[in-house]
């Protein structure tokens, strides 16, 4: 008999836990409202952080040709690549970054200047790039251009040969690189829908007060006689 009772009351935990999917959908739809307040008040306030707080980034990028003498031999383009790889290593060696700092008379440190390079190597490829972003366009162009021609002293004279050449010279940006406003705007707009929604929700999932004739049902398996109706006195 008792067995029968706790197979009745986990079937009833079971069905308890059953989340209907048109309820979450009305219980949304009904603070419609606030969930499109919260995202104007999110996409407005990435927009107006972007625009007050974030400074303009401007990037520079400088083309490097690594090679190894003889190209047409084929074990000489495989040395190239490896030489390639060695090369965009010693970019950003605290050296050479402390030497182009110097060498243009900034104030700044290699710790400050190491996030703002970056280099690209695409695989089996003898073309290395080199990017600069800074706050201020022509010292992202005068940096670029002077840890290309650092580094490239650096190498050569550590492989004790010419190896390395400036293919193109980084250009002054034209433009900010950054910040994306619209990404930031777009990136608050999805957490200003999805944080009240799921406030809402936790809310719901928690609320097992019963409120209507459909509850009572639901919850306790019992039908209703009648409504009394709720009638406000003025």
């Amino acid at each position: 008999m008792n067995n029968e009772y706790e197979h009745v009351a986990v079937a009833e935990t079971e069905e308890e836990r059953v989340i209907d999917l048109r309820e979450i959908f009305h219980v949304l739809l009904s603070k419609a409202i606030w969930i499109v307040l919260c995202v104007a008040i999110f996409v407005a306030g990435a927009a107006i952080y972007t625009k007050t707080f974030t400074k303009p980034q401007y990037r520079a990028t400088a083309v490097v040709y690594v090679n190894d003498g003889n190209m047409s031999a084929t074990n000489n383009i495989a040395v190239a690549t490896y030489l390639a790889e060695d090369y965009a290593k010693t970019v950003t060696l605290p050296s050479v970054l402390e030497k182009a700092i110097n060498n243009l008379a900034l104030d700044m440190s290699y710790q400050e200047l190491t996030p703002k390079v970056s280099i690209s190597l695409e695989e089996e490829s003898r073309i290395v790039e080199i990017t600069v972003t800074d706050t201020a366009a022509n010292i992202a162009q005068a940096l670029c251009n002077e840890i290309c021609l650092v580094s490239k002293y650096r190498f050569e004279e550590l492989v004790d040969a010419t190896r390395v050449s400036l293919y193109e010279e980084a250009r002054l940006p034209s433009g900010p690189s950054g910040p994306n406003m619209m990404r930031n705007m777009m990136l608050a707009g999805v957490i200003g829908f999805v944080l009240p929604c799921a406030v809402i929700l936790l809310i719901y999932m928690i609320d097992d007060r019963i409120k209507s004739a459909e509850d009572i049902q639901r919850v306790l398996k019992l039908s209703t006689l009648g409504d009394i109706p709720y009638r406000r006195d003025n």
